[in-house]
């Protein structure tokens, strides 16, 4: 018997799993690293997407929004954004932290510019020119 790289419970050697560290572990102690390392990526996915969707809005106000497709795709992706926010567990709220303020700051700013954008070309195609 050999002690779990993690928690220190008697394990058998050849049941035993190796985790990333290269230790060996229990099952109960792998399952955890499993959980830990998926909760992981769900946060780091909630925070690309929202630097992706902020970027978004200024590089389309700047320089890139063919037909405002660019900002189309941001203000749909901005909505689904907003709503998997608002569905987060505690958990996930605390270990993104202010992340999660940051992350909400850029999507609605970037809603927002996308928002007048699409309405100046809007108002444009009717014709009242932006002068």
């Amino acid at each position: 018997m050999v002690p779990c790289g993690v928690c220190g419970t008697p394990i058998d050697p050849s049941t035993a799993n190796f985790d990333k560290a290269g230790r060996q572990v229990c099952r109960s102690c792998e399952a955890r690293g499993v959980i830990v390392e998926g909760d992981m990526k769900a946060t780091n996915s909630i925070w690309v997407s929202s630097l992706i969707i902020g970027i978004s809005g200024l590089v389309s106000w700047s320089c890139f929004n063919p037909f405002g497709i660019v900002s189309i795709i941001t203000v749909f992706s901005a909505i689904g954004w907003i709503v998997s926010a608002n569905r987060l567990g505690p958990e996930y709220r605390r270990q993104l932290g202010g992340k999660l303020t940051a992350g909400w700051v850029m999507v609605i700013a970037a809603l927002g510019i996308h928002l007048v954008v699409l309405a100046i070309m809007g108002l444009a195609l009717v014709g009242w020119a932006v002068h």
